[in-house]
């Protein structure tokens, strides 16, 4: 009878254990998708970069001597950057992963303070 209890115990906090993994989980992923940066300032952000490469195409075009290898470069780099502000605002997925271990150590130490 005794082990019966033991074992009942035990089972209690593994159960308890894993309910807590879900919802450490879910609360993260609810978070996440309420902290996204919203549709339409991701929309204005490609509208001011395609504005951007659409005007230097039509300012280079009135010059006689065209410089295609710096309209290349700003095409890439005007890319990279809306890549990034899309990986950064979504870190779950994709190239840029946000690993979850300091967000854990960071809520022990805020636990810890008065």
């Amino acid at each position: 009878m005794n082990w019966l209890v033991i074992l009942r115990r035990q089972l209690y906090r593994f159960i308890l254990s894993i309910n807590t993994v879900i919802d450490v989980h879910t609360e993260r992923l609810n978070s996440e998708m309420g902290f996204r940066v919203p549709l339409p300032i991701m929309l204005g952000l490609l509208g001011v970069a395609a504005m951007t490469m659409f005007l230097l195409g039509i300012n280079d075009g009135y010059h006689e001597r065209n410089n295609r290898i710096a309209l290349i470069v700003l095409v890439v780099i005007l890319s990279l950057v809306f890549l990034l502000f899309v990986g950064l605002d979504r870190s779950n997925s994709g190239l840029i992963r946000v690993p979850v271990k300091p967000l854990l150590d960071l809520e022990q130490r805020l636990s810890l303070l008065p």
